[in-house]
């Protein structure tokens, strides 16, 4: 009885499988040069944050009756070469938790000193819990940053 009491515990506990992650934008730089973590749940949100990183040009497709979106402006970086990216999404502890890290596209060189502000934009699927980002930091991202 123990035993299965510890197992019903286990698998309730255990975080749930990741999530679809469909890449709506990204880029080196944005005309966003702040920090900003932003979840997007209507069409006028998205609206809104596609007029400010992309002016005059239309946004990707939304379907905001199945899906989200959740991106990661990570403000000025001194350097070229450097991009966010999105590694996952998952169900935790009754929250969507995204991850997502900064790194450099040519490992093998030192990145050019020059002002961008890398960001990424992702569609996960609909979900009203609350949206936590948490960086996940590589043993040499903070090298040149």
């Amino acid at each position: 009885m123990v035993i299965v009491a510890w197992l019903i515990l286990a698998l309730a506990l255990a975080p749930e499988p990741a999530t679809l992650i469909r890449l709506l934008a990204e880029g080196g730089d944005s005309p966003i040069r702040e920090r900003l973590e932003v979840v997007i749940r209507t069409p006028n949100e998205w609206r809104v944050l596609s007029d400010r990183f992309a002016p005059g040009q239309s946004p990707a497709a939304v379907n905001f009756s199945d899906e989200m979106a959740v991106a990661i402006f990570v403000g000025p970086s001194r350097f070229s070469g450097y991009r966010v990216e999105i590694v996952s999404v998952a169900r935790e502890a009754g929250n969507i938790v995204v991850r997502y890290r900064r790194r450099i596209l040519d490992a093998l060189h030192a990145p050019a000193p020059v002002n961008g502000a890398p960001y990424q934009i992702v569609a996960i699927p609909r979900d009203r819990r609350t949206v936590k980002f948490v960086e996940v930091r590589d043993l040499g991202s903070s090298a040149h940053e």
